[in-house]
């Protein structure tokens, strides 16, 4: 991943992929007056085809979603202790 402050990248791991989403923009940068911000990340799994993955065993069968979404996704809040 090309890491910014802000963005979001599609990461394949076999046949499991996964868009990840983060904004770590106010956990690095938020002064004493602004409080302690957390950074946020994102990871949801994206179903794919059954063509590209092979009809014998569907990635998340059963699982309806729009536009290869699976309906859930994984919000992860990291916090800096100083």
């Amino acid at each position: 991943l090309q890491w910014k402050f802000r963005g979001n990248q599609s990461v394949t791991f076999g046949r499991a992929k996964v868009e990840v989403y983060w904004d770590v923009h106010d956990w690095l940068f938020a002064g004493a007056a602004g409080g302690a911000r957390p950074a946020l990340f994102i990871f949801r799994p994206i179903v794919l085809s059954s063509a590209s993955v092979g009809a014998s065993t569907p990635l998340l069968a059963g699982v309806d979603g729009a536009a290869g979404a699976t309906g859930f996704c994984l919000y992860l809040y990291a916090w800096k202790l100083d």
